[in-house]
């Protein structure tokens, strides 16, 4: 008995459990209104409530004790009144296939989840009030699944940054590396695998442009505030902005706005565009300052090493013009100022306070703390320091000056896996010697003067820690 047999609300048919159940062909009403995901999910739940929000899809039963007692009473009359009028005891003898599907229909509790849910990572949940029951979609109607477009593809890009933060231990995150990892995965996904192509710049923009904005204020809000590297996202989006002048523009669909004012390079605009998903553009000003201040950035200029390394300095590259921006009031927002109640001295106090922030450049040695690992199902590791480019395929290895029997089995690929020994004492000393070249350090064991400063031979007892017995320098 494949067919619905009728609608029923989940308060009547089902028991009152948290046990979940799956639903097909889902779709949303919004006051009685078809609507999607797109209208119905926010980043902040709005002060005003939406209105009534309610989910209807279709249930197989394939279990009798899912029923309460009125709702086994409830469908057992309605399958009677339908050929063959068998009662639902017999059809449960039968076999699963012979109980009826229903329509069921169940008021909206909490927010949607898709891919965010700790029990069902892969899922789409939503809950109804009756027993804070979660349900699984299956998959949604044509109607609702086109209203929820946006929805769907935003929460696939946080899966896809949460999957390389936490398998690479990389630090914040710039647009460019997310969407080459993002590149090589789908590659990797076409039977037989081919080499992904090296993506280009327009098609960053088409793919992710339409959500960095949304994706910038969820991380922005998050726990983990260091997951995206903030100037790099305000600098993309300002990019993106810049290469659709005409129509259809990106910018414009996405978050309305054109007017010449609202392309300068501040925080002030940036802070405008994500007020259009929640708060007021000067609580966004002050989150993303506090983030900024927050981040393991690296100074522009000369940084001086501690523990007896005061002779070492590094030059680093310039500064990004989003990094210890000023914020103000006046310069960048097209209203009026804000009334003396929400603009208060104190508040002028704090916004300043952030911005004299002094930054505190990040020790290397930290970085040694952690063994290098590859990137999730790939033979690529990226250096973990913000700004730096530096990659290692291990497909294409670069040669050096001086190489043992090491390199070249690697560079011959006589290894299966990046679990073998050989290839992670390679990886090691690679990275060993990367990150020495960061310091202005010595990575050569004969040098003589290794055993006179003390960074060298901190680092190179800290390295010798990572996950290979044998030695690696």
């Amino acid at each position: 008995m494949g067919r619905v047999v009728g609608s029923f609300n989940d308060t009547d048919l089902l028991v009152d459990s948290r046990t979940s159940l799956v639903l097909k062909k889902v779709y949303i009403t919004l006051d009685g209104v078809a609507t999607g995901l797109d209208a119905t999910e926010h980043l902040i739940a709005p002060k005003r409530p939406q209105g009534e929000i309610r989910f209807i899809g279709r249930l197989k039963i394939e279990d009798l004790s899912w029923l309460s007692p009125e709702g086994y009473a409830r469908l057992e009359a309605r399958v009677m009144a339908l050929p063959p009028r068998i009662p639902l005891s017999q059809l449960a003898v039968l076999g699963r296939a012979m109980l009826p599907t229903v329509e069921l229909i169940c008021k909206k509790e909490t927010p949607a989840m898709y891919m965010t849910s700790s029990d069902f990572p892969n899922d789409l949940v939503l809950s109804s009030a009756h027993g804070h029951r979660p349900f699984r979609i299956k998959y949604l109607s044509e109607e609702c699944a086109a209203q929820s477009t946006n929805f769907i593809e935003r929460y696939e890009w946080v899966k896809a940054i949460n999957n390389l933060v936490g398998s690479t231990h990389f630090g914040p995150l710039a647009p460019n590396k997310l969407m080459e990892w993002r590149h090589e995965e789908r590659a990797r996904t076409v039977k037989p695998p081919h080499k992904p192509d090296h993506i280009s710049h327009a098609e960053m923009r088409k793919e992710l442009s339409p959500h960095a904005a949304w994706l910038l204020a969820y991380f922005t809000l998050g726990r983990n505030t260091d997951t995206l590297d903030i100037p790099a996202w305000c600098e993309f989006i300002h990019d993106c902005e810049e290469s659709y002048r005409g129509e259809p523009s990106t910018w414009k669909s996405a978050y309305g706005l054109r007017e010449p004012q609202d392309v300068i390079r501040t925080l002030g605009t940036i802070s405008k565009v994500l007020a259009r998903f929640c708060y007021t553009p000067t609580d966004w000003l002050r989150r993303l300052q506090r983030a900024i201040g927050a981040m393991p950035v690296i100074p522009r200029g000369p940084i001086q090493l501690p523990v007896h390394s005061q002779h070492i300095s590094v030059v680093l590259p310039r500064r990004d013009p989003f990094r210890a921006l000023t914020p103000t009031y006046d310069l960048d927002f097209e209203d009026a100022s804000t009334s003396g109640e929400s603009d208060s001295e104190d508040e002028e106090a704090q916004v300043q306070a952030i911005a004299n922030l002094k930054w505190t450049p990040p020790t290397f040695f930290a970085l040694f703390m952690h063994p290098p690992r590859f990137r999730s199902n790939s033979f690529i590791w990226e250096c973990p320091v913000p700004r730096c480019e530096h990659t290692l395929n291990f497909l294409k290895l670069p040669p050096l000056e001086k190489e043992d029997n090491l390199d070249e089995f690697v560079r011959k690929a006589r290894w299966n896996t990046t679990e073998d020994v050989i290839v992670q004492r390679v990886l090691n000393r690679r990275v060993y010697d990367h990150y020495c070249d960061h310091l202005g350090l010595s990575s050569d064991p004969k040098d003589e003067e290794r055993d006179k400063v003390h960074p060298e031979k901190m680092l190179a007892a800290l390295a010798r820690e990572w996950p290979v017995k044998s030695q690696i320098l």
